[in-house]
């Protein structure tokens, strides 16, 4: 899928190098080489280097290959290259810094052309792959961390807390439970004050859930379908659900070697002070014991 290529002098020696995509059997090349203002020379003076599956290790391949033959911009060998190849623009010479710079100081994108360029990156789904998140990883953590062993004054804090404090506070419109309509300016402050789970009026605010403690979305597009909101089943009609979800018989024995046969397994726990999951997972056999108890389960036969 992807391929480092070198670009070659009349006399065959390489004077650019870069990493392209193989797509239907054909090589496309990467337009740094356009940008860096780097001529494409004939068909029979590029030169396909090495192919690779990944994309990662075709960027390391770049990177090798120009480390060897040397840049002409820093005096180390004979590309034309700007940078030490890669993703992105690593290693880039002073030259190339200020010719960037000078490129697009000044420059406002228009809200139009944000927006634009906001769809079509949600609509391609642009996504880091798993070996660019890999190198991400490996690059920033630890002592590659611009922050790595370093903290903060509390001078410092305070003016962060300062600065940051009471901004991007979003006004919110509840339902209270009585019926009312409430604005809401700082949300966190209105939950402390009202006992309310921020998260929870967060989501509901999202419309990811329908109430949350009787208040709703004022406005919400969410429909309550839920019928059985606010009722409970009859006891007789909780026993009949309870007798069709137990698939298993288990057989339990404490440290006394007492045996018990229960169908109800989170019942008897409770009554005995033991985790019912620690517990299904001794009968299935993954755990030995739980506090002294041991056991099994079978099938009930339905028939």
């Amino acid at each position: 899928m992807y391929y480092t290529y070198a670009y070659l002098r009349e006399d065959r020696t390489p004077y650019y190098i870069g990493k392209g995509k193989k797509r239907y059997n054909k090589y496309y090349s990467r337009t740094t080489a356009v940008h860096e203002n780097v001529l494409i020379p004939p068909k029979e003076r590029i030169l396909i280097l090495k192919q690779f599956d990944s994309e990662f290790d075709a960027y390391k391949h770049e990177m090798y290959m120009i480390a060897v033959f040397g840049r002409k911009d820093n005096g180390t060998g004979i590309l034309h290259n700007r940078t030490g190849g890669g993703e992105g623009n690593p290693n880039m010479s002073d030259y190339a810094r200020k010719r960037c710079s000078q490129t697009h100081k000044g420059k406002v994108l228009s809200e139009e052309t944000k927006r634009k360029i906001s769809l079509t990156k949600k609509k391609r789904g642009y996504k880091c792959s798993e070996e660019q998140k890999q190198k991400y990883s490996e690059m920033f953590s630890g002592e590659g961390n611009p922050n790595y062993g370093k903290k903060h004054s509390p001078e410092t804090l305070e003016r962060i807390s300062e600065g940051t404090k009471n901004k991007n506070l979003k006004i919110r419109w509840y339902v209270s439970p009585t019926g009312e309509v409430v604005e809401v300016k700082n949300l966190r402050e209105f939950c402390e004050k009202n006992n309310l789970l921020y998260n929870s009026m967060i989501s509901l605010y999202n419309e990811k859930c329908y109430s949350h403690k009787g208040y709703t979305k004022y406005n919400s597009k969410i429909v309550k379908v839920n019928t059985w909101i606010g009722r409970k089943h009859k006891s007789s009609t909780h026993q009949k659900l309870r007798e069709l979800r137990s698939k298993y018989i288990y057989t339990l024995t404490d440290s006394q070697k007492n045996e018990y046969r229960v169908k109800y397994l989170k019942d008897f726990c409770l009554e005995h002070d033991i985790n019912p999951g620690s517990v299904r997972k001794v009968c299935i056999g993954k755990y030995k014991q739980h506090k002294g108890w041991t056991g099994k389960r079978e099938p009930i036969n339905l028939k």
